[in-house]
């Protein structure tokens, strides 16, 4: 009995796998830019090129590999107490000033954006994704609701997508239609 295809996107699925194992921001970008080319889509499975590893295998050993892509657990302490507790729970302003002086400014902030945070209420943990990755990047090479899919191509909308969304996850979307950033005219 043949497999049914399922499309995988190693920049999404790095994005998903990043969440999944505490990856700080700036390492998702870095493993998107860097590393998601070194995988090739086999059997429904994203394997590297160099390794024959799966992505899955592969970002479980980046702890090992790479340990400036992950926040030190007495930071991640930090961030909880920082962040935690949901939008009706006082904000913390000690532990959110450590760690702030700890990671510094950029971090902090990107930190409290992954929380769904502001500097005047809490956020909640949070949580990696699942198949849905997947199962979205189908929905969204064909969806009307995708400025870059040929039902929905939308010049505007695509500029609004990278500026609320980012150029990373833009991209992705893009790709995801059969599309680039940049594209003049939508693929057929």
């Amino acid at each position: 009995m043949p497999r049914e295809f399922i499309y995988r996107s190693a920049e999404l699925e790095l994005d998903r796998l990043g969440i999944q194992h505490g990856w700080v921001p700036p390492a998702k970008k870095e493993a998107v830019e860097h590393f998601a080319k070194s995988f090739k889509l086999v059997d429904n499975d994203l394997i590297h090129m160099e390794t024959g590893e799966t992505i899955e295998e592969w970002a479980a050993k980046q702890k090992i590999h790479r340990p400036h892509w992950f926040l030190p657990d007495e930071v991640i302490d930090k961030v909880d107490a920082s962040f935690a507790g949901g939008s009706k729970s006082r904000v913390n302003i000690d532990a959110r000033s450590k760690l702030f002086r700890e990671v510094g400014e950029v971090q902090f902030n990107q930190l409290m954006l992954q929380w769904g945070a502001t500097p005047i209420k809490n956020g909640t943990r949070p949580e990696p994704q699942t198949g849905a990755t997947v199962e979205q990047a189908k929905v969204l090479k064909n969806a009307s609701n995708n400025p870059w899919s040929p039902t929905g191509w939308n010049l505007t909308k695509q500029g609004e997508v990278v500026k609320s969304l980012g150029m990373d996850k833009a991209t992705a979307i893009a790709k995801a239609a059969g599309s680039y950033i940049g594209a003049t005219r939508p693929t057929t």
